[in-house]
C-alpha cells in the first residue's frame, strides 16, 4: 500500500478513536420526509462507530437506495486502495447504478496495529 495513503489513513483512525463526541448536538432535525432521488449508502463492514445496521436504517429512508457493506473497510469505505468502491461510486454518479460488485471481493483485509501503537 502507498505509504502516504497508510500515513492518512492512521491519522484518520486516530480522529475516529476520539469519536462520538457524547457533548455534540445534531446539527438539524431530521423529518420523515426524504426525497425521492437514487442513494448509494456505503458502509465499511469494520466500521465500529457507524455498522452496517445503521447503514440500513438510512437506506430505508429512500425509497430507491443502494446499500453496499464494503469489507474489510472501515468509517471511510471509499478510501479502499484497489479502487473498486470509486470505482462504484462513478458509475452510481454516472448512470445511477453502481455497477457489477464483484470487486468487493478482491479487497484484501487491512493490516490493524494495536491502539496505542
Amino acid at each position: 500500500m502507498n505509504a502516504t495513503l497508510v500515513r492518512t489513513l492512521r491519522k484518520l483512525a486516530r480522529i475516529c478513536l476520539g469519536w462520538p463526541r457524547q457533548t455534540a448536538t445534531r446539527p438539524y432535525p431530521v423529518s420523515d420526509d426524504f426525497p425521492d432521488v437514487p442513494a448509494l449508502v456505503l458502509t465499511g463492514d469494520l466500521d465500529a462507530i457507524t455498522p452496517d445496521s445503521d447503514a440500513a436504517k438510512v437506506a430505508r429512508r429512500f425509497e430507491r437506495s443502494r446499500l453496499i457493506s464494503v469489507p474489510n473497510m472501515g468509517h471511510v469505505p471509499d478510501l479502499d486502495p484497489s479502487g473498486c468502491v470509486s470505482g462504484l461510486i462513478a458509475g452510481f454518479i454516472a448512470k445511477g447504478t453502481p455497477g457489477p460488485t464483484a470487486c468487493l471481493k478482491q479487497i484484501p483485509p487491512i493490516k490493524v496495529d494495536p491502539v496505542g501503537v
